[in-house]
């Protein structure tokens, strides 16, 4: 039941309005379910209270507005969205756990009155008249899930988490959550921070299990090329720079070129390749070409790299010819090349017409072209 001291009979069962997130979504096949799962986040079950602090949705709606629910459209939203916060957060447990924990409180209860004794459960107690559990930033999750995704009709869960994540922050530097927090520190030095945030609350990480075993994850994970794939589509850069005749065009598909090869050479992430020194590269290109040494070509990479503090030279050796055919180096001299023509000798070797380091977005249609005519020529 509710445990407001001034809703003490308000408790109704929680039979869910129809929302976005309820309403099965036919992929091609018949929408179907196991026996028993029909009503799962649709309705509460009994002995959900026992293991997950619960307030009506009534109550809920006062703490947040300091009112009664009216009839305007604000209003029906936010009963809708407290409604579903509400079974997000009960259903954040399995129906075995809650029937399990509510058969072993009952048979508790006729054991303790046997040797006539109370039984030994604390009192539920009652809420504050304020948000302390975080009712408000849930609210903000549920609104945004709303919103269309980029692989789906809906926002996936690891996209709205980040107003979680927001709330956090802004109450840590707040005088009251900073004034809150408490340090811990263990034997090896490392901190742990105790807070009060009502974002850290019980009650809401249920509400966010709950909520992400609802939504559920879409994963579109960027799929590996292979090598020959690779050669491929360096191939077609190439090509495509030779054949430009405008200059800048000419420029841009070679940098996108020696981008492409020296985050595949060099095994680097997508926003480490634009580290690249341009000062560096041509301090560094003569190094490899000696006979003493095996042929390569150094990348020199400025900035913060791999977790590390502070603007640091990174010299990452490449071969300057691979086995597969790839040639870094001679992208790399021309990518030097090129820079001169726009009298460029230092700063970020992947740059924008002001100098300034480039975006991936810069370089993210042209990567699609080139891939998706290869993908094209092999359908």
């Amino acid at each position: 039941m509710c445990r407001q001291s001034w809703c003490a009979e308000c408790y109704t069962p929680l039979v869910g309005d129809k929302f976005h997130v309820d309403e099965p979504r036919d992929e091609g096949g018949f929408v179907w379910h196991k026996r028993g799962d029909e009503l799962r986040y649709l309705v509460a079950r009994s002995g959900d209270h026992l293991q997950c602090p619960f307030q009506c949705d009534l109550c809920i709606f006062r703490t947040l507005k300091g009112m009664e629910p009216g009839r305007q459209l604000a209003d029906r939203a936010l009963q809708r969205c407290i409604r579903r916060i509400n079974l997000d957060a009960l259903w954040a447990r399995d129906p075995k756990t809650v029937a399990s924990t509510r058969n072993a409180t009952t048979r508790g209860i006729a054991l303790s009155m046997t040797v006539g004794i109370a039984p030994p459960y604390p009192n539920l107690g009652t809420f504050p008249l304020q948000d302390t559990q975080g009712f408000g930033v849930a609210v903000q999750m549920v609104l945004a899930s709303l919103n269309k995704g980029t692989y789906a009709d809906y926002c996936q869960f690891d996209s709205i988490r980040g107003y979680r994540t927001a709330h956090a922050n802004i109450y840590r530097a707040s005088a009251t959550g900073s004034g809150r927090t408490m340090v811990m520190i263990d034997q090896d030095n490392s901190c742990k921070r105790v807070t009060s945030s009502p974002t850290e609350s019980d009650r809401f990480g249920r509400f966010t299990r709950g909520c992400k075993l609802r939504m559920g994850q879409i994963s579109k994970s960027d799929l590996a090329m292979s090598v020959d794939t690779v050669v491929l589509y360096m191939d077609k850069i190439e090509a495509r720079a030779l054949q430009s005749v405008d200059p800048k065009t000419q420029r841009l598909w070679v940098s996108v070129g020696a981008y492409s090869l020296l985050c595949y050479v060099g095994s680097l992430r997508g926003n480490e390749g634009f580290l690249l020194d341009l000062y560096g590269l041509r301090l560094y290109l003569g190094e490899g070409k000696t006979q003493n040494n095996k042929a390569h070509v150094v990348a020199p990479l400025l900035g913060r790299f791999k977790n590390k503090l502070g603007e640091r030279y990174h010299l990452i050796l490449l071969a300057a010819t691979t086995a597969s055919g790839l040639n870094p180096r001679e992208w790399l001299e021309w990518l030097v090349t090129v820079r001169q023509e726009e009298g460029r000798t230092r700063g970020p070797a992947f740059c924008d017409e002001a100098g300034m380091v480039a975006y991936s977005r810069n370089y993210e249609d042209l990567f699609i072209e080139v891939l998706s005519e290869i993908q094209e020529e092999k359908a």
